[in-house]
């Protein structure tokens, strides 16, 4: 193997899976059921047949549709037939042998009917006409013909899907067609799945999907899952749904591992260490475990209800026999005595089950605790893995267009609905047990002054809070005012609406913010207030002490200062700012990467940092519009003035904090 540089070898690692069109020479076996996943070659041949004239099915043609869709999402050549004829279906077979590509995957799936004659299994086409057996052998399709097409290719890994089995009506025209299909061997290095055992038959199922793909789809979609383990949570789902009279089965001359969905196909990107990996592959098993235990538990909880409820019934039972209304005193008495001890046992038996049950949803409660944390983990280790993309990016590691694709591949892994059309942020919702968009949904917390105003807050995890997206606006003071008649709080508004207020006191930002706690129903044991020092650092830095908002290196067109134009277009004053452009609307400038702006440049920031006790300064950050040194747009740069001081470029943002 030759020696390339680790640059090199970076760009290939974080391009292998990102750009999964292009093919790249890696490794054949991969213990993490990797294996450049989608650097193989993955070609699938889906048919569905159910628009028969005798015993159409309802869900062959969805079921051929969502599993073309779940393999073409997992990077296969898909070819998709519905309600074909024996010519289509010939001529597909015939084409999609000659795709196949020797060490890649294969994959034929049939939905719809199928019987089988002296041992062989055919597919029937939805014109087939079949009044006697020798039809069968002329109109229907053999299954042996994309045996030979596959084993011909010598690909690493074949797959035959056969979700057919349905109660044919076929079968009925000519008594010697047995039910169901027959068992046939899989050539060396195929897999052969079938929807029920050999001999037996399947249910079409009442909703979009046949019982078993139906739950084949689901499983196909679970990260991490080996082929095999699937088809093992797929047989026992269906045991389940179907209470045992469906039972699927395979036959398998497969011997390495495969994966429909990889463990992580970030994982991939950055070429994780095996420490890295390990560590995400226990969070995994403990998921797992906690998931199988839970199940375990409430599968015993039913069972020891229905167990106490039946011995309770039977001493209800006994307690309310008749005695016998003609015996002797000591018989009565004797009857009294039976009939207090079955008092009390059921009382006993009734404190038990109540006892038994408060313990065992005490455990339950526990365990989902813990598959909620394993989840959250799970994600925190995911996004950890996309935070580092990002970075790549200013590295000139990665492009803007491959940072889209993994965004794209991390909201896709945890079901963000609200993606965005570009990268942005992810938040866990821990009262949904979810991931959501941060920054795309954005407003965490929007707090209403009336009007028609709200302000907008974005959930920052660091300050376990919120933070303002944006600085105050005039739109928003002016809410404020309207509740102060007395003028005290009113500032001179240079610009319009939606700009940053500005001539407005340290003491002035503070009364806004108490006038806020005052009408607003905020979150419980929350505050507005103006940020400490710190807790601007935080958020402006985005948690990792970087130098600028944005980023380590200067791209002035990123922020509002001196001379900057920017987007948009400005107020100037004239002999104030030698007509240079003042603050800008605000949402124009100053972004970093967990979502706000304005952070650097526009207007400076009170904050509640005391810098002077003796004078009572505070501390500005953040830089304005009126900046002439760029390098004052440093998160770390300190301006202090006095609380009572107000200027055309000083302003401020909240923050929602305990």
């Amino acid at each position: 193997m030759k020696i390339m540089s680790n640059l090199f070898v970076r760009n290939v690692a974080l391009a292998s899976v990102l750009l999964p069109l292009c093919s790249l020479a890696l490794a054949a076996d991969d213990s993490r059921g990797m294996k450049v996943v989608y650097a193989e070659k993955r070609v699938a041949l889906v048919i569905g047949n159910g628009a028969y004239a005798a015993g159409p099915l309802a869900n062959a043609a969805n079921d051929a549709t969502d599993m073309a869709d779940v393999l073409g999402r997992r990077k296969f050549e898909v070819t998709l037939l519905t309600n074909a004829d024996k010519s289509r279906m010939e001529t597909a077979i015939e084409e999609f042998g000659k795709s196949l590509h020797q060490g890649g995957v294969g994959l034929f799936y049939y939905a719809g009917h199928a019987m089988q004659i002296e041992g062989v299994n055919y597919l029937i086409p939805v014109a087939a006409r079949i009044n006697k057996e020798g039809d069968v052998k002329h109109q229907a399709v053999d299954v042996g013909l994309v045996l030979t097409e596959m084993e011909g290719s010598r690909n690493r890994l074949n797959v035959v899907i056969l979700d057919s089995c349905r109660d044919n009506p076929f079968a009925r025209s000519d008594r010697s067609a047995a039910s169901g299909l027959a068992r046939m061997d899989a050539p060396s290095g195929t897999l052969i799945a079938y929807s029920t055992a050999p001999g037996k038959t399947a249910a079409d199922g009442s909703g979009r999907n046949a019982v078993y793909t139906g739950s084949m789809l689901k499983y196909m979609d679970t990260p991490g899952l080996e082929v095999g383990s699937m088809f093992k949570r797929v047989r026992s789902e269906v045991e389940t749904v179907t209470e045992g009279r469906q039972t699927p089965w395979e036959s398998t001359s497969v011997k390495g591992d495969f994966f429909f969905t990889p463990i992580d196909v970030l994982d991939e990107k950055l070429n994780l260490t095996a420490e890295q990996l390990a560590r995400y592959q226990q969070l995994l098993a403990e998921q797992k475990q906690s998931e199988q235990k839970l199940q375990t538990m409430e599968s015993e909880k039913t069972a020891s209800i229905e167990r106490m409820n039946r011995e309770i019934k039977g001493l209800q039972d006994k307690l309310n026999q008749p005695g016998a209304a003609d015996g002797t005193l000591d018989q009565m008495l004797a009857m009294v005595d039976t009939r207090k001890q079955y008092r009390e046992d059921l009382a006993a038996a009734k404190a038990k089950a109540e006892e038994e049950q408060r313990q065992r949803e005490q455990e339950i409660a526990r365990l989902k605790a813990q598959d909620v944390a394993n989840r959250k983990k799970a994600f925190e280790a995911d996004y950890e893995k996309y935070k580092r993309l990002s970075a790549a990016v200013k590295e000139g590691l990665l492009s803007e267009v491959e940072l889209a694709a993994a965004w794209k591949t991390l909201c896709a892994n945890w079901k963000v609905a609200d993606q965005g059309k570009k990268p942005g942020i992810l938040l866990w919702n821990d009262a949904k047990s979810c991931a959501e968009s941060g920054r795309q949904t954005g407003v965490e917390l929007a707090v209403d002054l009336g009007n028609d105003v709200k302000m907008e807050f974005l959930w920052i995890k660091a300050l376990n809070g919120w933070v303002g997206k944006y600085e105050v606006t005039n739109e928003e003071y002016r809410r404020f005012n309207a509740d102060h008649t007395s003028g005290e709080y009113e500032s001179q508004s240079l610009n319009g609406d939606r700009q940053p207020v500005v001539q407005v006191s340290y003491d002035d930002a503070v009364a806004f913010a108490a006038w806020i706690n005052s009408r607003a129903a905020l979150p419980e044991g929350y505050k507005a207030r103006l940020p400490d020092g710190k807790e601007w650092l935080t958020f402006a830095q985005c948690g990792d002490g970087r130098e600028y908002p944005w980023g380590s290196e200067w791209p002035p067109k990123y922020g509002n200062y001196h001379g900057q134009e920017g987007a948009g277009s400005w107020t100037k004053i004239d002999g104030y700012n030698d007509g240079h452009p003042v603050a800008c609307d605000v949402g124009q400038s100053g972004i970093n990467t967990w979502g706000l702006y304005g952070v650097g440049g526009n207007v400076w920031e009170w904050t509640s940092e005391l810098y002077d006790s003796a004078s009572g300064a505070r501390v500005l950050r953040g830089a304005s519009w009126g900046s002439l040194n760029p390098g004052v747009l440093r998160c770390s740069f300190r301006f202090y003035i006095v609380p009572s001081n107000r200027d055309y470029i000083i302003g401020f943002r909240l923050v929602v904090l305990r």
